[in-house]
């Protein structure tokens, strides 16, 4: 099993990680205040943008504020750079707007940051002496879980919506369902999302990834009596100069299940199909008095997801 922690450093694609926002104090609902990201994470930094849907604000100054202190050079800017504040703290933006009548109008925003990981588990293979981490591949089992920081670690207090591709996973909301396992599709790329909401509905935070998808492949390695897997990857021709050989092949990214129990696990030398023993992924071959090249060809497969299946050859040079 390997672990996947999206956070600040790792993985391939951007992402958004949000917290809770409240709004108060709106005279025209075609107005508000519009945050990108929309819910910043504890001291990001984050755009406050005054958005006027009815045009009722035309000719109005501006005046911005963030946590009770008048920002003075945002004097009638329509959008503000600012910080989150750290976790556990509140941050409240208000935009003050009088118009050329005399008329006031505020509107507030109410950012509560929290910090929102999600960790995947991909369910595939991969050697034990292998320095990378193991990959999605289409059809492969994943397990995902969203880590909240917040005062109480009580996960039951909190409603989880997953989706996958932007549809709902296991139906919908899930109360302190913050571990989810999903198939992972077909595509090259397929997008995650996690909603946190409290028992009220209240959104608190959301977070939005994007997991990769590779296909399983094969990798032959030599068995050496006395070290075992020898971690050099053999390539065609392999030279054999003694009287036998012990090959192991490794089927990266091949769902866990599949390689653990595989509805298809042959070995052919020249299209002639060689038994095996207990161990699928191991062979050993013997020198005959023929010499020249040998193709040795390996095939794993399920039968009920096609797409979790591999095959390759190995060309041994017979010296």
């Amino acid at each position: 099993m390997r672990l996947f922690l999206f956070g600040i450093l790792l993985f391939v694609s951007p992402f958004f990680v949000q917290a809770q926002i409240q709004s108060a104090g709106f005279i025209d609902m075609n107005q508000s205040i519009v945050l990108s990201p929309s819910y910043p994470s504890p001291q990001e930094s984050f755009t406050a943008t005054l958005n006027d849907y009815g045009g009722a604000t035309q000719g109005a100054t501006i005046e911005w504020s963030y946590n009770d202190g008048k920002l003075d050079w945002a004097f009638n800017k329509r959008s503000v750079t600012l910080a989150a504040p750290e976790a556990g703290n509140t941050g409240k933006i208000q935009a003050t707007l009088t118009k050329p009548n005399g008329g006031i109008q505020t509107i507030t925003h109410t950012i509560v940051p929290l910090y929102l990981d999600v960790i995947i588990e991909p369910q595939t293979h991969v050697p034990s002496f292998f320095k990378g981490r193991a990959l999605p591949s289409p059809g492969s089992t994943i397990n995902a879980a969203a880590l909240v920081s917040a005062d109480s670690l009580l996960t039951d207090e909190y409603l989880y919506t997953w989706r996958l591709n932007n549809v709902a996973l296991q139906g919908g909301p899930l109360r302190g369902g913050n571990r989810i396992s999903f198939t992972m599709p077909q595509d090259t790329y397929s997008t995650l999302s996690v909603t946190v909401t409290r028992l009220d509905g209240s959104i608190i935070a959301k977070r939005t990834i994007s997991v990769p998808s590779v296909s399983p492949s094969l990798v032959f390695y030599e068995v050496n009596t006395l070290y075992g897997v020898m971690e050099r990857a053999l390539k065609s021709p392999f030279p054999l100069i003694g009287n036998s050989t012990t090959l192991r092949v490794e089927p990266y990214y091949l769902d866990s299940e599949v390689f653990n129990n595989p509805d298809v696990a042959t070995w052919s030398v020249d299209s002639n199909t060689i038994p095996t023993g207990n161990n699928y992924y191991e062979i050993t071959l013997e020198r005959t008095s023929q010499t020249g090249l040998t193709d040795v060809t390996f095939r794993v497969q399920s039968t009920t997801e096609l797409l979790q299946g591999t095959k390759s050859t190995l060309t041994i040079d017979v010296l």
